[in-house]
């Protein structure tokens, strides 16, 4: 499923929380009549992930936690100022390039997905994403 902010899911701009996030995961279990889960998530994914897990272990069956962290990360005002920057696109590209290894995105697999991420920009909303990174900011993951 598309978590808020990205691809066909809603793309609210007043405050959530991740734990907000994981009941949208709880309610779309539900409306689809999923009893157990894996859940794949990845960067504020795998938080999402971790308290959904945490919080709801009769309806998870595993758990796949990629590039998070139980702390917030020290960059997440610089992920809130460029995603809510005039250009969108470009901020984005950027990002996508800091979170690559060095030189990956110049090679012709780095560039197929950097092109993968252009094609995807219009779907996005910028303050959506930058509420994603608040609820990350002001979640204290328990460090498991």
């Amino acid at each position: 499923m598309d978590i808020c902010g990205y691809g066909f899911s809603d793309k609210p701009t007043t405050p959530f929380s991740l734990e907000d996030m994981a009941v949208d995961v709880a309610s779309v279990m539900k409306s689809e009549s999923v009893d157990r889960s894996i859940i794949d998530g990845c960067s504020v994914g795998s938080g999402i992930g971790l308290l959904f897990g945490l919080d709801r272990p009769e309806l998870t069956e595993a758990l796949v936690l990629i590039g998070g962290s139980s702390p917030a990360g020290g960059n997440i005002q610089n992920r809130i100022d460029g995603y809510t920057s005039p250009d969108l696109p470009g901020y984005r590209r950027k990002h996508m390039r800091e979170l690559f290894e060095p030189g990956f995105p110049e090679t012709p697999q780095g560039r197929w997905v950097m092109n993968l991420f252009d094609e995807n920009s219009h779907t996005l909303s910028g303050e959506s994403i930058a509420q994603i990174f608040r609820a990350r900011a002001g979640c204290n993951m328990p460090r498991v």
